[in-house]
């Protein structure tokens, strides 16, 4: 039910949700997953930030993909330097990042022409074995400068 509420909006729908299945003693990551996606997805990054603690507070792990939804709420609301928080804490708790972290990330260096930051994190994130499939490719397949010093491994070059 929370899950529903991302689409449209409804963060306060969802909180109740998600207060009343606390109540019910159904405290489970997948929930707090569900509202934290909730908030990101509407840019509410304060609130979104505030469930984060509390799932960490209960001392549960997030998983990639409670991480990938906040780092994509993070670039829907055009906010790097939280986006670039979340993956430190990503390492610190170890938690695998995939193929939809590393393009939600290169899309706000792109946005920002940070050629110099993309490159680093497209490195880094092929160094922990994660490679870029053609949806990233796209994304990079037409940013010039990236292309420059890209050293040619993008398709369509």
């Amino acid at each position: 039910m929370i899950s529903a509420c991302r689409k449209g909006g409804q963060t306060t729908t969802a909180q109740q949700w998600f207060d009343d299945m606390k109540k019910e003693g159904v405290t489970h990551p997948k929930v707090y997953t569900a509202l934290i996606q909730v908030y990101a997805f509407s840019k509410d990054l304060e609130n979104m930030d505030k469930v984060f603690m509390e799932l960490r507070a209960n001392n549960f792990i997030p998983d990639t993909y409670t991480f990938n939804g906040i780092i994509q709420g993070c670039r829907m609301a055009n906010d790097l330097k939280r986006a670039e928080l979340y993956v430190q804490k990503m390492d610190k708790l170890r938690v695998t990042k995939n193929e939809m972290t590393l393009r939600e990330m290169l899309k706000m260096y792109r946005k920002r022409s940070s050629v110099g930051k993309a490159r680093i994190w497209l490195d880094k994130l092929e160094k922990e074995g994660v490679k870029p499939t053609a949806k990233t490719e796209a994304i990079l397949a037409g940013w010039d400068p990236f292309n420059a010093v890209h050293n040619g491994r993008v398709s369509g070059k």
